[in-house]
This record gives structure tokens, sequence and C-alpha cells, in this order.
């Protein structure tokens, strides 16, 4: 491959997809070094890193350049303050072409990709002759997969002077169609466990601040009725001092132990319910003598 000697770029083009995990690498191969870039898709875009982890770049844009410095360094463009920088041989000590032209030897190595991308070499670069790079998958008790690459120079004829040659493009995509849901179904999965966890969390307040609402308010009535029943009414045994409720409409109805509102306490007295609707709309000197009438049962009923 003939480059200019102060350095050029490497764009790559990946085309779109939903699928989470990582589609593949591409290696570059060069006399004395060999250099891995991995490529992955996660929820924030598309995630690349060398072969040993480094980290170079993450996004969502789909078109990527590598910058090459004629000293070797080359780093991914934008460029992220956190990115590491991919160490290349220095081509500015390579045999010379033209007086601004170096010549490398470079090998292209396609790895487990499964999504197209397109490799474009900038204007100023060229190729002496066709390379083919092969591809190949292989996967247990399945036929072999191949898929070949082929790098030509469009501009041979010029390739000596510079900013002449065209951008050149290589596509690869992998034939055996192979997807990666591993990572969708993990978060589903983390999604419907988190979910049936806060349901069960829920439930269980809800059911604790009933149990603790019912006990003190089953506390409260009982206190009620053993603290706050009024003194009696000492009256001698006069039957105008007592209050001649009518009977009940309903003969099978039944006295039941009710609470009334008397002289600023709350009394359980047995009572009917006509008689305490009575008792809400009487004047003050009627409702004492009902509530001696309800003393007076209740003294009776014991």
């Amino acid at each position: 491959m003939i480059v200019p000697q102060s350095g050029h770029r490497i764009t790559f083009k990946i085309s779109p997809s939903n699928v989470l995990g990582d589609f593949g690498s591409v290696g570059f191969i060069f006399d004395g070094a060999n250099v891995d870039m991995k490529f992955a898709n996660d929820l924030g875009g598309i995630r690349i890193q060398t072969g040993d982890g480094a980290f170079l770049q993450h996004g969502k844009d789909e078109v990527l350049i590598l910058e090459v410095t004629a000293d070797g360094m080359a780093y991914l463009l934008p460029r992220n303050p956190s990115s590491a920088t991919v160490k290349l041989p220095p081509f500015n000590n390579a045999p010379r072409t033209t007086p601004n032209f170096r010549w490398i030897r470079l090998q292209l190595v396609w790895n487990d990709v499964n999504r197209q991308i397109e490799l474009g070499f900038a204007t100023g670069v060229s190729f002496e002759q066709v390379h083919d790079v092969t591809v190949s998958t292989e996967e247990p008790e399945k036929p072999e997969t191949t898929t070949t690459t082929s790098i030509t120079d469009e501009n041979d004829e010029n390739r000596e002077a510079a900013g002449t040659s065209t951008p050149i493009f290589s596509k690869i995509s992998n034939a055996n169609g192979q997807v990666f849901y591993s990572q969708i179904w993990f978060i589903v999965l983390m999604t419907i466990v988190a979910t049936v966890i806060f349901l069960a969390f829920v439930l269980a307040v809800i059911v604790t601040i009933r149990f603790c609402y019912r006990r003190r308010l089953k506390s409260r009535r009982v206190t009620t009725t053993t603290t706050t029943t009024p003194p009696p009414v000492q009256v001698a045994q006069n039957e105008s001092n007592f209050y001649q409720f009518e009977n009940p409409k309903d003969p099978k109805e039944k006295l039941k132990n009710r609470g009334i509102q008397f002289n600023q306490y709350l009394a359980i007295v047995p009572a009917y319910k006509h008689e305490i609707r009575a008792f809400k709309h009487a004047t003050p000197s009627n409702k004492e003598r009902m509530y001696n009438t309800f003393m007076r049962r209740s003294q009776e009923e014991v």
C-alpha cells in the first residue's frame, strides 16, 4: 500500500443494527505488528476497543475515522479524552516511492464479522495490486462459510501523484447471518426479576400497614370502652328523669352497644338505631334523660 508520508486516514462505515452484542473485529497486520479493532453494539451505540481491551471509541456515529500519523500513532475521530492510542509501525522510514509517498505492507483480517463494514482509504492512498482477504467462520457440524473481500486500486496510473487517488472501499458481510440475542434476553430477564421483587415489596408494605392499622383501631376501641365512660348521673328514681323512647319499627331489631357523645365523653350504651338518631338531635335536657334511660338499661342487663 502506498501512503502519503505525512499521514493518512482510514474510514469505517458500519451498517446500522439494533442487535446487541459483539459483531466481529478487523485485524491490521503490518510488518512486525498486529492490531485488532473489536466492534460491539450496546444500548449507547457502537463500542470499539483493541484486541487486549483498551477503549478506543463509543457513540452513536456509524461512520468513524482512524487518524494515522507518520510516526505510527493512530486514534479514532472524534477523539474521546479517555480513548487509547493505537501504536502502528512508523512509516516515515518506510521505502520511498516518490518524494512524498511511502510503501508499506498491510494485510486485513476479518474475524467473525456479521455486519457490513466498509473501509475507506483517504485520497492519496493507493495499492500496487489486488489483495484477497478471506474470512472463514467454522461451527461444529456445519459446513464452512467463506467470504472473500477484494481491495483493488482504482487509480493505478496516477497513484504517484498526491491528491489524485480516489477513496477505495472494501465491503464485508457474514453469510451465516449469526445474531446475538444474549444481552437482550439478559436485560429482559433482569427487568422481570426486578419488577417481581418490587411488587412483592409493595404488597408486604400494604399488608403490614393494614395489620398495624387494625391492631391500633382495636386497641383504641378497647381503651375507649374501659376508660372514657362518663360517671353515672346521680338522680332519684323518678320517671320524669327518664325518657320514654318509641318502640322500634322492626320488632326483630335487637339492642346493641352503640357509641354516643355525652358531656364530652364517649359512652357505650345499649340502644336501638332510632334512639341514637333521636339522641343526636335532642335538647340538652332530653339528652340527660335519654342518657339516664340508657344507663338504667345497662344496670338491668347486669
